[in-house]
Formats: structure tokens, C-alpha cells, sequence
């Protein structure tokens, strides 16, 4: 029977929880950050193009902007660790079926094109074998579905914003910016807990099959 091992269970475990929290503050800064945006696509507030920090509401969408940033860059490496513990700990237990390694697991995000599609692929193995299937890894999970595609409409969106952002010359072109950005904000905001019951989930999938085999073991 394959086994999860204790210490790769317990550094998953560890690395969840802090995800989560990060996770938790990622969407609560994306709330405010949408906040901003609301208020210069209702016209509410108008951004100066050429000083965009000339007002006391300019700074703090700044100072906002800058949070969001650093959140994200956390997340994406404690996720990617997290990521690289839960394939490692499947790999560990020799589970069948399974065909990533766990540098892999993370790589994927990083390479053109095939990051479109590979990490879902990945992700939906490990949810499947963390759920105690082998063989055959590839069934689908609402879960990972919705997480996935939440994050293409986020990423793909938000990369798109920032293009504009940084290309833009004129309030037109900057609002343009800004709709697109209010797209990425609304998707995160079923990212978020998508991620977070992800997560959890895997993790608590891992550490259960964990327990059910040392009780096994118990009554052998």
C-alpha cells in the first residue's frame, strides 16, 4: 500500500497553513485594490495620467497598489513550494499513475504556452492521488477546475492591464487599462477561495490517508 510519509505530511501541513494566510490577505488586498478601480471607472475619481500620485487618494491607491504586489510575489513562492511538497510526498509514497516529478509540478507554471494547460494537469494528479486514486490520475475535480480557470481569467487579464498601464498616454487609454483590471480583480474574487479550499483539501487529503495507514498498521 502506498504511504504518505510523516515528516513530508507535516511540512505540507506547515506550508498550508501559512499559505492560507497569505491567501486570506491576497484577497482582502484585492477588495481594496478593486475599490480603486470602481471608483475611476464611475468616474468618482480621476486619475491624472502624467502624476497619478498628486492626491492624498493617489498615494494610497499607490501604497495599496505596492501591497498587492508583494502579497502576490509571496504567494506565488510559498504556493509553489506547496505545490512542490505535495508532489513530492506522492512521489514519496510511490503512488501509481502519477507522472510529475516535483520540480515539474512547479516548473510548468513558468514555461510559455504549456502554461496554459500543464499545470491544471499536474494540479489534477496530485488532488486525485492525495484522494487515494492510482493508476489512473487524470479524472476531472470541480475544484481544481474552478481554480484553474479563475486563475487563466486573473493572469491573463491582469497581464493584459498592466501592458496598457505601463503603454498608456492618455485618460482613454488608461481607463481601458483599468476595465480590464476590474475583470482580473472580479475573477480573484472566486480564485481566492478556490485556492484556499484547494488547499486545504489536498492537505487534509494527505495527511487523512496518512492517519487511515498508521491505523492500518495498528491492526495488522
Amino acid at each position: 500500500m502506498a504511504e504518505f510519509q510523516v515528516d513530508g505530511v507535516e511540512i505540507l501541513l506547515r506550508r498550508s497553513r501559512l499559505l492560507v494566510y497569505l491567501l486570506i490577505a491576497g484577497l482582502v488586498a484585492t477588495a481594496m485594490f478593486f475599490l480603486f478601480e470602481l471608483s475611476e471607472i464611475t468616474g468618482f475619481w480621476v486619475v491624472d495620467v502624467n502624476d497619478p500620485f498628486n492626491s492624498p487618494l493617489g498615494i494610497i491607491y499607490g501604497i495599496t497598489g505596492l501591497m498587492h504586489s508583494l502579497i502576490y510575489f509571496v504567494t506565488v513562492i510559498v504556493f509553489s513550494m506547496w505545490i512542490h511538497r505535495a508532489a513530492h510526498n506522492i512521489v514519496t509514497a510511490d503512488i501509481d499513475g502519477f507522472s510529475y516529478t516535483p520540480g515539474w509540478a512547479v516548473g510548468w507554471f513558468f514555461i510559455p504556452f504549456a502554461n496554459l494547460f500543464k499545470p491544471f494537469q499536474a494540479m489534477r494528479q496530485i488532488w486525485n492521488a492525495s484522494h487515494g486514486a492510482s493508476g489512473f490520475l487524470n479524472e476531472g475535480s470541480q475544484t481544481v477546475t474552478i481554480w484553474w480557470s479563475a486563475w487563466l481569467v486573473v493572469t491573463i487579464s491582469g497581464n493584459i492591464s498592466l501592458r496598457l498601464t505601463v503603454a498608456a498616454t492618455d485618460a482613454e487609454q488608461l481607463m481601458w487599462a483599468t476595465q480590464i483590471g476590474a475583470i482580473s480583480s472580479v475573477a480573484s474574487f472566486l480564485l481566492f477561495p478556490a485556492a484556499i479550499r484547494l488547499v486545504r483539501d489536498i492537505t487534509r487529503a494527505q495527511t487523512e490517508y496518512l492517519q487511515i495507514n498508521a491505523l492500518a498498521e495498528q491492526f495488522a
